[in-house]
């Protein structure tokens, strides 16, 4: 799953923000956490370097393999370090400076389109565990299923699976439901399932960026899968993923799909 996490802070609130749940990935998946600041001033960095080393010891203190990287550059130099499998790349759901405009701006889409891993986007609510986990799917292609089933066992979470349908659908709901019990079981590895409570929701919505986010509220983590070509897109609409990470309350994770 995820052995190598990366959080991106501009030193703002909301980047801060976005530790607890980079600290809670980190313990249960026995990852290590990156902390990692850029920016072309000296004097920046030292900045943070002063803020941040505290924050980096407080991590270890608590059992997280936790590291500092100071970066001279940009938010894309940053990025470029997150490569490879296990890789997590998380950032808060808005910032300054360097992330101004997270979610809301084009730095956020420029990260998630760039980065070569999945992709945390810190929820705007206050972060109080992982106990609910949904993933929301399409019936057919790819799907971040194993990554979700992995994640829910190991913090021991309840995963609902959702698949949110058109109005002009020919197909009942329960045909659709069992559609969706039917496509996970296909994706899903032997023995990936195993281990925590799962259930499956279908719901109709006119916009499937509204259907998702309305089926996320009360989660404590969304994970969609990301892909500009996906069925997902030509539901409704451009760049879906980014517009859900948006409007979502709770944290999102997007996941490259093939």
């Amino acid at each position: 799953m995820f052995s190598h996490l990366r959080l991106l802070t501009d030193l703002s609130e909301r980047a801060h923000a976005a530790l607890p749940i980079a600290r809670a990935l980190a313990l249960a998946c026995d990852a290590d956490l990156c902390l990692t600041y850029a920016s072309r001033s000296p004097e920046d960095r030292a900045e943070a370097a002063r803020v941040l080393a505290p924050i980096v010891e407080g991590l270890r203190e608590d059992g997280v393999h936790a590291r500092l990287e100071l970066v001279e550059g940009d938010v894309d130099d940053a990025v470029a370090r997150s490569t490879g499998a296990g890789s997590l790349l998380i950032v808060g759901h808005t910032g300054a400076g360097g992330l101004e405009g997270l979610v809301l701006g084009s730095n956020t889409r420029r990260v998630i389109r760039q980065a070569r891993c999945p992709v945390l986007v810190a929820g705007r609510q206050a972060f109080v565990g992982l106990r609910a986990l949904c993933c929301a799917l399409e019936l057919h292609g790819p799907g971040p299923v194993n990554l979700a089933a992995a994640l829910a066992r190991a913090v021991e979470a309840n995963l609902r699976f959702v698949h949110v349908y058109s109005p002009e659908t020919e197909r009942s709901a329960d045909e659709l439901l069992t559609a969706l019990e039917g496509h996970v079981g296909e994706l899903l590895e032997p023995g990936a399932g195993g281990g925590q409570r799962v259930r499956f929701e279908v719901g109709v919505a006119e916009s499937a960026v509204a259907g998702v986010v309305e089926a996320s509220r009360g989660v404590d983590l969304l994970i969609v899968g990301h892909n500009t070509a996906s069925a997902i897109v030509r539901f409704a609409w451009g760049s879906s993923a980014e517009s859900i990470a948006e409007h979502a309350d709770c944290p999102v994770l997007l996941v490259p799909e093939p």
